[in-house]
């Protein structure tokens, strides 16, 4: 919707289109602003009998340019052309770094291939040119988030390189402590548990893969940004033995308060709702 002195469009996360026939090359271009700018680039079809993209960007238009795969032979057609708005899957929460960590798991907050975007396949991959050194990856999650961990995985690793983050473009920028994991190319956090925020991830290659064939330079495949939460936090808590001490102390996010069975019992079950929390 583009008004005399505002323009409202549709924050666009997410754009699959369903092929008629497998197409060459194509492009995907959303528009706002009076601007017109490509979002997606690709040849074929992927996922079976569709292109699959995914970002984050405003627009009031979209449009799809293909071009024949086969120009002795043209065939062009598009069965369905799907466009998603961005949504929020889950929202920043923490543990505070005094209390002790409850059972839960680190949730993948983004999940990032083939030159970012989101396409959930660690066999694509982002690559420099052959001994590219100084060169920078700059990663925006759109929103500042407090995370407890952090994952590069490296196809060709560079010889040097540092990871940093901030919530601000202009920084400041806060080195990370990394080290190496499994499995191999994997650089994550010296420790991890201890939160920070972020909504900028950036990788300084300094000097990067060496090919002895010259052909191949540094990779990635995959980046992942991780935040905790308790799912089982201000759940509904119920318990079929009960001694004046309350199920729901056990999700009231204190470690102070408990739930107790009655006295003398020898079995007890205690039960938590997590669609409640």
């Amino acid at each position: 919707i583009q008004t005399s002195d505002t323009i409202v469009g549709h924050d666009v996360g997410r754009i699959i289109i369903l092929w008629r026939y497998e197409p060459g090359d194509h492009f995907i271009e959303l528009f706002f602003d009076n601007e017109w700018s490509t979002v997606y680039e690709g040849s074929g079809w992927q996922f079976g009998y569709k292109t699959d993209c995914q970002f984050n960007y405003p627009a009031t238009m979209l449009r799809i340019t293909v071009y024949a795969k086969d120009f002795n032979d043209p065939w062009i057609g598009i069965l369905q052309a799907k466009a998603y708005r961005v949504q929020s899957m889950l929202v920043p929460a923490i543990e505070p770094p005094t209390r002790i960590w409850n059972a839960s798991n680190a949730y993948l907050m983004i999940d990032t291939e083939s030159s970012f975007s989101l396409d959930s396949d660690i066999q694509t991959y982002w690559m420099t040119p052959h001994k590219t050194d100084g060169a920078e990856v700059l990663l925006d999650l759109y929103h500042t988030y407090d995370a407890v961990d952090m994952d590069v995985y490296f196809g060709f690793r560079p010889q040097l390189m540092s990871i940093h983050y901030a919530t601000d473009l202009n920084g400041p920028w806060t080195q990370f402590d990394v080290t190496s994991k499994e499995p191999t190319g994997t650089i994550s956090l010296v420790e991890v548990g201890e939160p920070f925020s972020i909504r900028y991830l950036k990788i300084i290659i300094s000097k990067g893969f060496r090919d002895g064939e010259e052909l191949l330079g540094t990779s990635i495949r995959d980046i992942g940004v991780y935040l905790f939460r308790n799912w089982a936090r201000g759940g509904t808590a119920t318990a079929d033995s009960i001694w004046s001490y309350d199920p729901a102390w056990t999700v009231d996010s204190s470690n102070e308060t408990r739930w107790v069975s009655q006295m003398g019992a020898t079995e007890a079950e205690l039960e938590i709702d997590m669609e409640a929390s």
